[in-house]
């Protein structure tokens, strides 16, 4: 795995959602990354199936697939670049 172009896709998924508050890239340190390493900041949520962390958050479970909806068709819609990755989901 090269964890460049990890870091480089974390970088263009930062533009694509940069104007939307609802949804959190974490930052890329570049000076601490290599090939074999990535270091990027920790963003604290709850993960997406624990569904009692996110009620208590006061989201409704429709809120969640539609900023996921949201979120995916910005990818394939408008900016032509979906990036999959099998992180856990997290919402603040």
């Amino acid at each position: 795995m090269d964890f460049s172009l990890e870091a480089k896709n974390c970088k263009r998924m930062e533009e694509i959602f940069k104007d939307n508050p609802r949804i959190k890239v974490p930052k890329i340190y570049s000076e601490l990354c290599t090939p074999r390493l990535i270091t990027m900041s920790y963003e604290e949520g709850v993960f997406l199936t624990n569904m009692k962390a996110i009620e208590k958050l006061g989201l409704e479970h429709g809120d969640i697939v539609k900023l996921l909806f949201e979120a995916y068709s910005k990818q394939i819609f408008e900016s032509g670049f979906v990036h999959c990755d099998p992180h856990s989901v997290h919402f603040l």
